[in-house]
This record gives C-alpha cells, structure tokens and sequence, in this order.
C-alpha cells in the first residue's frame, strides 16, 4: 500500500515542479503579406509591395515613382489548391499615367 500511496505521490508532485520554472512564452512572428499594386484605370499590376500586416483599406503607399497614392480597395483571394500563400489585391488610383 505504502508503494502505491508513493508512486501516486511522486505522479502527483511532478506537474508542480514545472511551475517553479520561469516558463518562456512564445511569441509568434507576423509573416509578411505581398500584395500585388494594381491600377484601378487599367486593371494592370503597377508593382509588388511586402507588408508586416494585412493592408487596411485605408492604407496610403509610396510607389516606385515616388507618388503618394491610396489604397481604394484591397482584395483578398482564395489559395490556390494545395498552397498556403493567399493572393492579395491593392487597387490604387496613380495620379500620373504610365
């Protein structure tokens, strides 16, 4: 009886030495979303642009050319088959043609 009064004792006492440890937490890291700029007049893709977070619809860019724009929508499409990577859309309106 003594033998097992122990080993239920030892098995209950285990879990309370892990909470003396100082447990570290994990933080996660936002993975990065590509979007593809495309220009609302044309429907053609301006450029490719890498942010930490999902774009807001709100959001205000710098393109390559140096322009402010803002964003006038984002479109966020479904993976393809077997992929992880989801096709992000930013729908832009430049002020300059080209």
């Amino acid at each position: 009886m003594d033998g097992e009064f122990f080993a239920h004792r030892v098995i209950f006492l285990t879990p309370s030495l892990w909470t003396g440890c100082v447990a570290r937490r994990y933080r996660a890291r936002p993975m990065s979303v590509i979007a593809t700029i495309m220009n609302t007049a044309t429907g053609q893709p301006i450029q490719k642009m890498k942010f930490e977070r999902m774009p807001k619809p709100w959001v205000s860019l710098n393109l390559e050319t140096g322009e402010l724009v803002t964003a006038d929508r984002v479109v966020v499409g479904k993976p393809a088959p077997g992929k992880f990577i989801t096709p992000v859309e930013v729908w832009v309106t430049p002020k300059t043609v080209g």
